[in-house]
C-alpha cells in the first residue's frame, strides 16, 4: 500500500502503538536506517530495471509513505536523535553533525568516535526509545545508531556495539541484530548503515554506482526477510520500519553560493565541512552577530539568513545554547561553499544538496 502524507518524528509513536498491541501478543520492532536514501531512489531504480523486489515486498504487504519530511537540520546526527527521542533538535541538543557548545567551549564532531561515548554531548535531558523500552522491562539491541554507545540516564542499550565500525557489512549487522531479537526479552532492534550516502558523495546521486548500491541493499533486505521467514516466532511478531535521515541531489556550478563573497574568515567561526546547505556562524572577537547578519541578509535570493532569535518557530531551531547567533541555509537544490578556493578542491560529484524527503517503508505483522 502507498500513502501520501507528511511524517516528521514518528518512531516513538510506533513504539506507543506497539505497547498497545502487547496487550494481545508480544510484538517486536526492528528499525533500519539507510543513510541518504532519497524518497525517489526506488522509483528511479525501477525505471533503470534495477532489482528492488525486496523493497517492493515490504511496501506491497505493508505501507510505503511517499512524502516524509524530517527535521530542519537534515543531517545524520540530528535526525537520528530526533527519530529515537521524539524531540526536535533544539530539545535533544544534537543540533548538527558538527557544532560548537559555548558553555563547554568545545566542538562536537559526529565522525570523532571519542565524542560518541561522551555524556556531555548526548545525555542532556532526552531519552531514546531503547532506554524507554528497557524502563518498561524489555531489552533493546542497537547496532551503530548514533548515540547508542553513550549512556542516557545511566543506561546503555541491553545489547550494542561499543565502537562504530564503518566497514562492517549490512548483512553482518543484520545477522547480529536478528540473533539478539531472537531472544524472548529483546523487543526492539535498531540498525544504522551508511549507504547509499557514502556512494552518493563519491559518484553522485544519479550515477550507475549509486543504483548498484541500491540493488545491493535490496539483496541485503531480501536476506533479512529470508531470515525472518525461517524463524516462526519472528515472522509472527517482528514489525519493520525502513527509513533514512535525508535524501540527496546533485548541484551544478550555477547553484553554488560563495559565503566569502560577503564575509571573511576573520569575522566568524563555523565548524564543519567546506560545502554545506546549513551554516552556523559564531562571531569572532571584533565582529558581532548583527554585523554578520547585515553583511549576509538579502545578498543572494537562494540564501536564507536569520538571527537566532528570529528563526521561524515552525523550524524548532532556536531554543538551545548550541545553536549559533546567526544561521544561514540555502534553498533546495543549492549549496553554500566557504570560498572560491573551496570550490576548486571538489570533484563534480562532491558538492551536493540535501533533500529533506526520505524513504519510509513499514511492514507490520
Amino acid at each position: 500500500m502507498e500513502c501520501f502524507c507528511h511524517c516528521y518524528v514518528w518512531i516513538p509513536f510506533f513504539i506507543l502503538l506497539q505497547g498497545i498491541c502487547e496487550a494481545y501478543t508480544q510484538q517486536k520492532l526492528l528499525v533500519i536506517s539507510l543513510d541518504g536514501f532519497s524518497h525517489n531512489y526506488l522509483d528511479r531504480a525501477k525505471l533503470r530495471n534495477v532489482n528492488i523486489s525486496s523493497f517492493e515486498r515490504i511496501w506491497k504487504t505493508g505501507i510505503r509513505v511517499m512524502k516524509v519530511h524530517n527535521e530542519f537540520i537534515t543531517r545524520t546526527g540530528p535526525n537520528h536523535l530526533s527519530l529515537v527521542t521524539g524531540m526536535h533538535e533544539e530539545s535533544h541538543g544534537i543540533v548538527d553533525n558538527v557544532f560548537y557548545d559555548p558553555e563547554l567551549n568545545d566542538t562536537f564532531d559526529l565522525s570523532n568516535t571519542r565524542h560518541l561515548s561522551q555524556l556531555k554531548w548526548f545525555d542532556v535531558g532526552s531519552e531514546p526509545i531503547w532506554v524507554t523500552n528497557q524502563r518498561h522491562g524489555h531489552k533493546s539491541a542497537v547496532t551503530f545508531w548514533p548515540g547508542s554507545s553513550t549512556p542516557f540516564k545511566g543506561q546503555l542499550p541491553s545489547f550494542y556495539y561499543s565502537q562504530y565500525n564503518h566497514q562492517l557489512p549490512l548483512v553482518d549487522r543484520i545477522n547480529q541484530t536478528i540473533k539478539w531479537l531472537n531472544l524472548d526479552e529483546v523487543t526492539l532492534g535498531l540498525i544504522y548503515f551508511h549507504e547509499p550516502d557514502s556512494q552518493g558523495h563519491l559518484t553522485g546521486p544519479d550515477s550507475v554506482e549509486i543504483f548498484n548500491v541500491i540493488e545491493k541493499l535490496n539483496d541485503d533486505i531480501g536476506y533479512l526477510l529470508s531470515l525472518i521467514d525461517t524463524r516462526p516466532s519472528l515472522k509472527s511478531s517482528l514489525n519493520i520500519i525502513l527509513t533514512s535521515d535525508h535524501g540527496m541531489s546533485g548541484v551544478d556550478a550555477n547553484r553554488i553560493i560563495i559565503l566569502h563573497d560577503y564575509i571573511n574568515e576573520s569575522m566568524y567561526y563555523s565548524p564543519g565541512s567546506e560545502d554545506r546547505v546549513f551554516w552556523s556562524l559564531w562571531p569572532k572577537d571584533g565582529s558581532s552577530s548583527i554585523n554578520l547578519y547585515k553583511r549576509l541578509v538579502g545578498k543572494h535570493p537562494k540564501m536564507n539568513v536569520f538571527l537566532k532569535d528570529n528563526i521561524p518557530i515552525r523550524l524548532h531551531y532556536s531554543n538551545n545554547r548550541r545553536i549559533s547567533p546567526v544561521v544561514v541555509y540555502s534553498e533546495p537544490g543549492w549549496t553554500i561553499v566557504r570560498s572560491r578556493k573551496s570550490v576548486a578542491k571538489f570533484s563534480k560529484y562532491s558538492i551536493l544538496s540535501i533533500d529533506m524527503r526520505v524513504v519510509l517503508l513499514v511492514l507490520v505483522t
